[in-house]
């Protein structure tokens, strides 16, 4: 059949490349528009990247060297990171330092990034959330407000800034309207990015841990619309 099922490895560049791209916010949102659960070799091929020999060789280096660091066997156990200890703090660094360096290959903007971030809205629905976040929806029982965490979403976004060494924004309500985004009514009081990271770590949220709940509380997912 043509279902992805593998990928040739015979250069183990390429392929760790062809990895931190596929698994990558940006990929998955091209994706999710190319078809809805079957992944096949024509859906792949619609998927454009950027050319290797058209990215540095010490950024293809790094590329490769955070796809290795991700890898289930490697023992992350005892590294050290920036918002925590440990192998879910230290993987989630390097997930949101990949997904940086794809979305800055792909030359977007920041306000682009936060968009195709903002369709991701079934994120660390495990995660402590911050005080006033929320997921908010409209089931057939009337408006639905759920605590909800955006730790993934919020260290993403931050880990572009820092790679492109420009300031956050204090005001994520304000920046994600300037990017076509209405986060008005799910962001509680602490609006400054880089403060509602720090925050939501010291709280114990940890970014990219995948949900282990299937769906919304009250309703299958057709039930909700997402505000």
């Amino acid at each position: 059949g043509h279902t992805i099922t593998s990928a040739d490895a015979s250069d183990p560049q390429a392929h760790a490349l062809w990895c931190a791209l596929g698994c990558a916010f940006v990929a998955d949102f091209v994706v999710r528009r190319l078809t809805y659960a079957h992944m096949s070799v024509f859906v792949v091929n619609a998927v454009p990247v950027p050319r290797m020999d058209g990215i540095p060789r010490s950024l293809r280096d790094r590329l490769a060297a955070l796809v290795a660091l991700l890898q289930p066997s490697t023992a992350l156990e005892t590294c050290g990171a920036e918002g925590g200890t440990g192998a879910p703090h230290a993987r989630a660094v390097l997930r949101a330092e990949l997904d940086a360096y794809v979305a800055d290959l792909y030359g977007l903007t920041e306000e682009e990034f936060a968009l195709i971030l903002s369709t991701f809205p079934l994120l660390d629905r495990d995660q402590p959330p911050l005080p006033g976040d929320c997921f908010v929806g409209e089931t057939k029982r009337g408006e639905k407000r759920e605590p909800r965490s955006f730790i993934t979403r919020d260290k993403a976004l931050l880990a572009l800034f820092d790679l492109r060494g420009r300031e956050p924004p204090t005001d994520i309500v304000a920046f994600f309207a300037s990017a076509g985004v209405d986060i008005s009514r799910n962001t509680g009081p602490i609006r400054d990015l880089r403060q509602r990271v720090a925050e939501a770590e010291r709280r114990g949220a940890v970014a990219y841990i995948p949900s282990v709940r299937g769906r919304p509380p009250e309703g299958s997912l057709e039930d909700w619309e997402v505000r």
